[in-house]
């Protein structure tokens, strides 16, 4: 594809990413099922649903995985075929563009922040693609910021279209986890903007391969500092204490989750520098505020939800 004389690359290759995850959602849908017809889950919910669901309290507790498992998971056949049917719509565009590595990450960054956001701010348990989904298109307006003319002549309108019909209609229904919606929206153009195009960055396996060693190394390292801190809440005197601990406790496991994420941002920053791959501010600046709008998220969530702790 060529636009004002200037050749990109496209991954035209079978959007495999979109069919993996649609597949894997349905698998996990039809048994959630089985589960519920043998009564192994709770009123009208499958076991998986019930042990993944985003539930504020239970994240609280420490079940830091219903911030990853919600977008596996759907309540309906009608949820699950509506989600499936917007990820193959929107879900081959984004991985196109940004070829099957940094889509993979943009639906995980994206769905982990719809759930942070709803941890931090909705009242709802919540299950669902939908702020993966809302990621997808986020990351098609991050894509719009430096590829207009592409992004014009694919897209038009429909993508803003697309968007505002969805939180419109978050904000007018009830039982829909419309924060969890725009929370996976911003969380997608962040990572978007700051993983930029399939055809700008070209990494060889083995700086792939440093990164990701590297991202275990010192995400893993930031995650065990995390793992000791305290944060204890005194909700009526309105004060705060930080405590270091010999041991992990609840908001030390959240803040972990930051810590590798930090790390893995810190290697990505690192290997585009000694490779010498030119990166925008906004890429530098994208990646921070993802950090810290996904740490801020889960402080406020921990605050919001602490007296759980303590009955």
């Amino acid at each position: 594809m060529q636009f004002h004389n200037r050749s990109i690359r496209l991954d035209r290759s079978a959007p495999w990413v979109t069919y993996a995850y649609i597949a894997l959602c349905i698998l996990i849908y039809l048994a959630d099922t089985v589960t519920q017809w043998l009564g192994w889950g709770g009123a009208n919910t499958g076991y998986l649903s019930l042990m993944g669901m985003r539930i504020n309290a239970l994240i609280t507790m420490g079940q830091w995985w219903r911030l990853i498992t919600p977008m596996f998971l759907h309540g309906s056949i009608m949820h699950l075929l509506m989600n499936c049917f917007a990820l193959y719509v929107w879900g081959r565009y984004a991985e196109t563009f940004y070829g099957k590595g940094r889509y993979a990450l943009i639906l995980l960054l994206s769905g982990f922040t719809g759930c942070v956001a709803g941890y931090a701010f909705s009242t709802y348990n919540a299950l669902g693609a939908s702020g993966a989904i809302l990621g997808i298109l986020g990351s098609l307006l991050a894509f719009s910021k430096s590829h207009r003319q592409i992004y014009n002549a694919v897209f038009g309108v429909q993508v803003f279209v697309y968007v505002a019909f969805n939180l419109i209609m978050g904000f007018m229904s009830q039982g829909i986890d419309n924060l969890g919606h725009l929370g996976g929206l911003i969380g997608g153009y962040l990572a978007g903007l700051t993983l930029g195009m399939a055809w700008e960055k070209h990494f060889t396996p083995l700086q792939i391969l440093s990164g990701i060693m590297g991202t275990l190394l010192l995400g893993g390292g930031l995650a065990l500092y995390a793992s000791r801190i305290l944060l204890i809440v005194d909700n009526a005197a309105s004060t705060w204490a930080w405590l270091v601990t010999d041991s992990a406790n609840v908001f030390g496991t959240l803040a972990a989750t930051i810590g590798v994420i930090t790390g893995g941002y810190t290697m990505f920053l690192a290997v585009c520098l000694a490779s010498r791959h030119r990166l925008r501010w906004q890429q530098v600046a994208a990646g921070i505020g993802y950090i810290l709008l996904n740490g801020g998220g889960l402080l406020i969530g921990y605050v919001h939800n602490f007296h759980y702790l303590l009955g």
